[in-house]
């Protein structure tokens, strides 16, 4: 089966499968493999090299490829040369060794410097993936590679294809093209949706609820604005009446201090307690001076007769207090 056929028979199977399972589906059944999928098996078994114990089925008997004759080796850790999918690798990366090194750089900065971000590019982790599987496989045309590098990377890719639910005896080819294909896709929904968000409310519904959209909010807005002026216009009310109760009582406090000062001069009396009140009248002297009077009262050699100002420019001043008693 070519490369073209797999593609085209995924891409199939998938839009049939939208209608009863979402993308979202697929990233959740992917998700809860992925953790265990690169950090903690691939890597860290292809990093392990422990001399005394190693945790593997060939590598005590082989430890590099150039070891391992082709014709005893399982078919999984036999190169399988074809052609990536279009954009997996630039025109530069035309050889074996730079599209190893592009890809480990890929698993690298995806899996191992951005694992923290895994969860929020989803869609970027399941394209990735076609990296790792093109990473062991071009290990795997690599006669100094390490067989026991290569078996703990074994078990991270079939860690991976469960995600999708790709059988681990299937072809590097058949996996790459699953991955890229499912990434492609969920790349693109992802940037439909970026996309939506940024539109606004008016754009995105038809024109006869965008209308009904914008009658709603423009009734809202003078809903909110005829709220405001009717508290405006309630709280000038109030300080109106306030006003006017103040005004009222100040005129009442005075018309009472003067029929109660009316009443103290008729019967010549400086103090009256009357209703819990206290009133009180005071007299006292009160001289002013000014530039004007001093020089009415000095003589010629402009020596101020000083008694002679004083008795024309004292007043006498009455003052009334009222306070509660």
């Amino acid at each position: 089966m070519s490369g073209f056929s797999l593609v085209n028979n995924f891409l199939s199977a998938s839009i049939d499968a939208q209608k009863k399972i979402s993308f979202f589906s697929i990233i959740k059944i992917f998700f809860t493999s992925l953790i265990i999928l690169i950090i903690c098996t691939s890597f860290a078994e292809a990093d392990k090299k422990k001399k005394d114990e190693k945790d593997c089925q060939y590598c005590e008997k082989y430890e590099t490829l150039e070891d391992w004759p082709e014709s005893e080796r399982p078919t999984a850790f036999i190169y399988e040369e074809f052609d990536y999918p279009e954009g997996m690798f630039t025109k530069k990366q035309n050889d074996s060794k730079k599209k190893q090194a592009a890809a480990g750089l890929k698993v690298y900065q995806r899996f191992v410097k951005n694992k923290g971000s895994l969860n929020k590019y989803q869609h970027l982790m399941i394209r990735d993936m076609a990296y790792f599987e093109a990473l062991f496989n071009e290990m795997l045309n690599d006669k100094k590679a390490n067989v026991e590098t290569l078996e703990g990377l074994k078990k991270g890719r079939e860690a991976m294809r469960m995600s999708l639910k790709i059988s681990p005896k299937a072809s590097s080819s058949e996996a790459i093209l699953k991955f890229w294909a499912t990434g492609k896709m969920l790349t693109q929904a992802h940037k439909l949706n970026k996309k939506n968000k940024k539109k606004t409310q008016k754009e995105v519904l038809n024109p006869d609820i965008a209308e009904r959209a914008a009658v709603l909010a423009n009734l809202k807005k003078q809903i909110a604005l005829a709220k405001v002026n009717a508290q405006r216009a309630a709280t000038i009310e109030a300080q109106k009446k306030i006003a006017e109760v103040k005004r009222r009582e100040a005129a009442k406090k005075k018309r009472k201090a003067d029929e109660l000062e009316d009443y103290m001069i008729a019967k010549k009396k400086n103090f009256v307690r009357l209703e819990g009140l206290v009133a009180q009248r005071k007299r006292a002297k009160k001289l002013s001076w000014s530039e004007k009077s001093l020089r009415e009262h000095a003589d010629e050699d402009g020596k101020l007769d000083i008694d002679m100002y004083k008795s024309n420019q004292t007043e006498i001043v009455e003052r009334m207090s009222i306070k509660l008693e």
